[in-house]
């Protein structure tokens, strides 16, 4: 009786079946691979570029169906592939790190956790804006 939808890594393996559109999830957009930049997402079966950060666009994707589904039950998973390497992040997040003196490989590690956790907010405050 609720819609349900998983966005992001699927750790249960691509074959036909396995994905989650197959197993009872109504809508998915998978990430293949870690592509933490323009990535293509599996979505429904279907791939689809998309521009821009991945940590973005899976919430992007996460709010559009939670807005579809107001007011009445839903279940969604947005399930980040940071911190997964390669350790790839928007500079304004490892700027501040570097200029701590972290090494460029140890400041794009925590940029990349920096950026997940900025994207996790704006899930927050979308589903506030949402009154879910």
């Amino acid at each position: 009786g609720y819609a349900t939808g998983h966005f992001g890594k699927w750790g249960e393996g691509w074959l036909p079946d396995a994905v989650p559109y197959r197993r009872g999830y109504d809508q998915a957009a998978l990430v293949g691979g870690y592509a933490h930049r323009d990535p293509i997402l599996n979505v429904n079966g279907t791939g689809i570029p998309h521009t821009g950060w991945t940590t973005d666009i899976l919430v992007d994707h996460t709010l559009r169906f939670i807005a579809a589904h107001r007011g009445r039950p839903w279940c969604a998973t947005t399930a980040f592939i940071a911190m997964h390497s390669p350790w790839v992040c928007d500079a304004k997040f490892s700027k501040p790190y570097l200029d701590a003196g972290h090494s460029p490989a140890l400041a794009a590690c925590y940029g990349l956790l920096s950026q997940m956790d900025d994207s996790l907010g704006r899930l927050l405050r979308g589903l506030h804006d949402l009154g879910e």
